[in-house]
């Protein structure tokens, strides 16, 4: 019984987070400052065309972490192509 209640948890948990996006989002709910979480979100936004968001969460990681290369990297690619969704960078999907 044990057994068969921590398998269906963990069913329910997997349905709950399907894709990196709601499994991010709960990490920053839970902790804002971890800017890894905001640069894989900046990651998707860009990927998925919400550069808004992107950039938002882009300036989030640097302001936490401002060494972090990829995240400068990126923020400086969205902000050099304002409107344009950047596909050079690989989605962690």
């Amino acid at each position: 019984a044990a057994a068969a209640a921590g398998a269906f948890a963990t069913v329910r948990r997997n349905r709950d987070y399907r894709g990196d996006r709601p499994y991010l989002e709960a990490t920053l709910a839970a902790d804002p400052d971890v800017p890894r979480a905001h640069f894989a979100l900046a990651q998707i936004d860009a990927y998925d065309g919400r550069l808004k968001s992107a950039e938002a969460q882009c300036r989030a990681a640097l302001r936490l972490w401002p060494q972090y290369r990829k995240a400068r990297e990126l923020c400086s690619a969205l902000e050099s192509a304002p409107g344009l969704p950047v596909n050079s960078y690989h989605s962690p999907r």
